[in-house]
């Protein structure tokens, strides 16, 4: 477990999210979304990221295991938000 401010990088081509150390080690790689990562919010206890595959997922920011996948949206999860035990995301629909 490494103790210390972590940098976390989105790659939009291998659909990835990297925990870095300040210095570059590449601490965890979290993979699980089948599409882009467009959004993300984290605190100590958790990484919550929102992605072109309409998943929200929430990651363990230990060990990096994934703990929850939210299967809600039908389009991607462009923004999120949680505080206090709430989130709030939001993804575009259309309707004609």
């Amino acid at each position: 477990m490494y103790q210390g401010t972590l940098l976390v990088d989105t790659n939009l081509l291998f659909d990835q999210m990297k925990l870095s150390t300040k210095l570059g080690y590449v601490w965890q790689v979290l993979t699980g979304h089948t599409g882009s990562v467009l959004c993300l919010q984290y605190d100590e206890k958790v990484i919550i990221s929102g992605s072109s595959d309409s998943t929200v997922r929430v990651w363990d920011v230990k060990t990096g295991e994934l703990l929850n996948t939210l299967l809600h949206h039908c389009e991607a999860v462009l923004h999120l938000r949680f505080n206090n035990g709430m989130m709030v995301t939001c993804s575009k629909v259309w309707i004609i």
